[in-house]
């Protein structure tokens, strides 16, 4: 009789063929054995498949033409055969323990759905630190109650209405949840780019409770050709917004929890208002606080949406004026 298998590592791969031999040497060097690995090789152009080639037997391992990373991660969950799913980045590296850290956190808590763990950060220019950080970290926030020296179970009465207000989302390496998760609440959206995993924490957070390790079990790569840029940020708001409006056709949302993804949505228009404004494209701008307003109220977004119906050329010269009263304006509190 064959023992039903407890781990699928899904592995989503796109262009980083200089990173994946780190990644999964730590994959193979974990203290937990019983799982596999499935990596989905999304149409990368680099060196990907020269780097797989020696790992091949060793895994699962799927080429398709380049769909995105939410089409990846659902094509390697179609085959894993877990009971247990793990995701992780290509370019990220786990502690050797991560794997047998988060099973006996899911064994010992069977009504947990999903579980994450802290992590560090390295490769970038800033100071390797830990997400968690100290007991005023966002993380914190969330409801919770200890339930072992690292361990710690969400207490709030809904996890998704707690997601949506604290806003500190676990990064798609650090996160194990249940096969059955999935079976109950469909696969990753596959009309998002980038945030699928944001969007997933939240339906799964609609049906099953979560917990979490303070144990820094995962060391995620910061890439500076990756870090954000004017249009980068763009793609992001817009992204969430995106994924905000859509929410409710997943899932259905009680009252608190639609007003609180509301004021997201609102927070998340502004923010899209504000880098068409800086940019003097008053048109698209003013229809993102409109949406802003229409979510939840703010009196930024409705003084913002009244200056997108000045002319460009009077707001340069207003900012122009901003710019000359700062110097004065410091010296004052200076002095």
């Amino acid at each position: 009789m064959n023992t039903p298998l407890k781990v699928s590592v899904i592995i989503p791969a796109f262009n980083c063929g200089r990173f994946l031999s780190e990644t999964l040497d730590s994959v193979f060097a974990q203290s937990f054995r019983d799982y596999e690995i499935v990596v989905v090789n999304d149409g990368s152009t680099d060196e990907t498949e020269e780097v797989l080639r020696p790992y091949q037997s060793r895994l699962i391992y799927i080429v398709q033409p380049n769909k995105g990373l939410p089409v990846a991660l659902n094509a390697g969950l179609k085959l894993a055969k877990g009971e247990l799913i793990a995701i992780l980045d290509a370019d990220d590296i786990w502690h050797p323990d991560k794997l047998k850290e988060q099973v006996r956190l899911l064994d010992e808590h069977p009504q947990v759905g999903l579980c994450f763990t802290n992590y560090t950060t390295f490769g970038g220019s800033q100071p390797t630190t830990s997400w968690f950080g100290n007991h005023d970290a966002l993380v914190w926030k969330y409801p919770h109650r200890r339930v072992s020296d690292h361990n710690y179970l969400l207490t709030g009465p809904s996890v998704l209405l707690d997601l949506l207000t604290v806003q500190a989302l676990p990064k798609p390496s650090s996160l194990m949840f249940r096969r059955k998760c999935i079976d109950r609440i469909g696969y990753f959206d596959e009309s998002l780019t980038f945030i699928q995993d944001t969007q997933i924490c939240l339906r799964m957070g609609k049906h099953f409770p979560f917990a979490f390790t303070d144990l820094c079990l995962l060391r995620r790569r910061i890439r500076e050709n990756s870090l954000a840029s004017i249009q980068s940020d763009r793609k992001y708001v817009l992204e969430h917004i995106h994924m905000l409006e859509k929410l409710g056709n997943w899932i259905d949302l009680t009252r608190a929890e639609k007003k609180a993804a509301e004021k997201l949505l609102a927070a998340y228009a502004f923010a899209a208002g504000y880098l068409d404004f800086a940019e003097y494209l008053l048109n698209s701008s003013r229809r993102h606080f409109w949406k802003s307003l229409k979510s939840a109220f703010g009196l930024k977004a409705l003084l913002y949406l009244g200056l997108t119906l000045f002319p460009k050329r009077i707001l340069i010269a207003l900012r122009l004026l901003k710019g000359r009263l700062a110097p004065a304006k410091a010296a004052i509190v200076n002095n």
